[in-house]
């Protein structure tokens, strides 16, 4: 990372490195075999947890292109580093309210199991 990259990252809060989490569960494979209450409630769980993740993710995407909006004119970055960020907050935001429509619908499971 460039210096002067990296002293804007620290100043502005942003994530240094790059990394993709690792899920703590297969998802997939919990939702295969989800049958209780309790095992709904967690598939729940982890989908509420991705849906936050996916925000936060979002959120840095949009300041992120904000950043870039603001760089525009005095470094001649070009315009397309601000929409790729906006796309991909859109793109985070929805899939966050995918995720909290899954996570619903698994409460609504734990909720019928559980009668």
């Amino acid at each position: 990372m460039r210096p002067k990259v990296l002293v804007l990252s620290i100043a502005l809060g942003l994530p240094i490195g790059c990394h993709a989490a690792e899920p703590e569960h297969d998802l997939e494979e919990l939702v295969q075999i989800a049958k209780s209450g309790a095992e709904h409630e967690f598939v729940a769980a982890q989908y509420e947890t991705q849906a936050r993740d996916m925000l936060a993710r979002a959120q840095w995407h949009e300041r992120t292109g904000l950043l870039y909006q603001g760089m525009e004119h005095a470094t001649g970055i070009g315009p397309g580093y601000a929409r790729h960020c906006e796309a991909l907050a859109r793109n985070l935001s929805s899939a966050a309210r995918e995720s909290e429509e899954i996570a619903k619908l698994h409460r609504e499971l734990a909720a019928q199991a559980k009668q």
